[in-house]
C-alpha cells in the first residue's frame, strides 16, 4: 500500500472536500464545516515529495520527486483523487470518481505486492524505487529481500520476494560493466558507478560472501554541494587557496569525505582559474567546467591505476 493510501482513506471517509500537504506543517483536511489538522506532526518537503512521487505516472515521476509543478489522477484501494502539485511542494489533493483504476497510471512495484516473478524484476526498476523512498543505499544480498537505508535505517522492501543468489546475480549482470565482470569474476569484489535516465548516478560496490552474490549502491547526489550548504568552516575553505602540498580528508564510512571533497573542489572551480586533474575510482560528482579546466579520470577506464595517473598529472 503507497503512503498516500492511508490520507486518501481519511479524506473519502469524512466526505471531505479535499487535503492540504504543506511543507513543516501537519497534514489538514478540508470539510464543508472547515479545515482541521489530519496528522499530528508536520511533513518535511522531501517528505512530501516522497509521498507524491510514489504514486506518480512513471512519466512525471522525476519531476514530482523534484518538486517540479504537476499534476496527475490516482486510483487507490478507497477511490479516486486528482493530485495538484504546486511549486514549494504545496500539494493539493481532491476526490476525483472520473479518475479510476483504468484511467490511473499502474502503481510501481513497491506500492503494491508484487504477484510478478523475480524475473520481472530490474536492477533500474529497484533503483527508481530507492530514488522514490528518498533512500540514501540500496543493499541486495542472496536468499534476503532487499533493503533501502532511509534516515540512516535498514528498511526491508516486504513488497518484493527474497532474492536467491541466481536472481542477484542477474540483477548485478544488467548493469555491470565488462572490465568490471571480469574483475567481480576473479577477485569477487568490484567497484564503479551506474547512471540511472533521468534520476541521477549510483555508486556501487559488488561482492561474494558466503551466500553468494550481493551489493550496496549509493545514491551520488545529482547536485555538487557547495561550500555554504556544507557550513565549511573559514579554515577549510583557506585549504582550497594553497598552491603546493597535500591536504588529507578522512574519516569512517557514511562521514561526508567525497562531499567535503566536492564543495572543495567546486570552491576552487568557482573562485581560481586553475587546472584540476581528479583521480577516482569511481567518479562520483561530475563537475562542469566553470573558472577552471576540470579533467575527472576513473581508473580502469581512462588509466591503469592510481600511480600511473599521478604520474601523468605531475606532466
Amino acid at each position: 500500500m503507497a503512503q498516500l493510501d492511508a490520507l486518501i482513506e481519511a479524506l473519502m471517509a469524512q466526505h471531505a472536500e479535499s487535503l492540504m500537504l504543506d511543507p513543516d506543517r501537519p497534514a489538514v483536511i478540508v470539510t464543508a464545516s472547515g479545515s482541521r489538522p489530519l496528522t499530528k506532526s508536520p511533513l518535511a518537503a522531501d517528505r512530501i515529495l516522497a509521498i507524491v512521487g510514489e504514486v506518480a505516472p512513471a512519466g512525471q515521476r522525476a519531476q514530482a520527486l523534484s518538486g517540479a509543478a504537476c499534476a496527475f489522477g490516482y486510483h487507490s484501494v478507497h477511490g479516486g483523487v486528482k493530485i495538484e502539485l504546486r511549486t514549494g511542494a504545496r500539494v493539493l489533493i481532491k476526490s476525483d470518481a472520473s479518475v479510476t483504476a483504468a484511467t490511473s497510471a499502474p502503481k510501481p512495484a513497491c506500492v503494491s505486492r508484487l504477484a510478478n516473478s523475480p524475473e520481472s524484476i530490474s536492477m533500474d526498476g529497484l533503483f527508481r524505487i530507492l530514488f522514490e523512498r528518498r533512500g540514501s543505499d540500496l543493499h541486495l544480498s542472496s536468499d534476503m529481500r532487499p533493503r533501502l537505508r532511509i534516515d540512516g535505517e535498514l528498511v526491508e522492501l516486504e513488497d518484493l520476494p527474497e532474492f536467491s543468489p541466481e536472481t542477484v546475480e542477474r540483477l548485478l549482470g544488467e548493469i555491470v560493466p565488462e572490465r568490471n565482470r571480469g574483475e567481480f569474476t576473479e577477485h569477487g569484489d568490484t567497484d564503479y558507478a551506474h547512471e540511472v535516465a533521468g534520476l541521477g548516478r549510483i555508486r556501487c560496490n559488488m561482492f561474494r560472501d558466503r551466500r553468494g552474490p550481493g551489493g550496496v549502491f549509493r545514491v551520488i547526489p545529482s547536485k555538487i554541494p557547495s561550500a555554504d550548504d556544507l557550513g565549511l568552516s573559514p579554515e577549510i575553505r583557506q585549504l582550497c587557496y594553497l598552491t603546493r602540498g597535500m591536504v588529507l580528508v578522512t574519516g569512517p564510512t557514511g562521514s561526508g569525505k567525497s562531499t567535503t571533497l566536492a564543495a572543495m573542489v567546486d570552491l576552487v572551480n568557482a573562485t581560481r582559474s586553475d587546472h584540476i586533474i581528479t583521480i577516482e575510482d569511481p567518479i562520483e560528482f561530475v563537475h562542469p567546467n566553470r573558472k577552471c579546466l576540470i579533467n575527472q579520470r576513473e581508473i580502469q577506464v581512462h588509466t591503469r591505476g592510481f600511480k600511473t595517473a599521478l604520474r601523468a598529472a605531475l606532466r
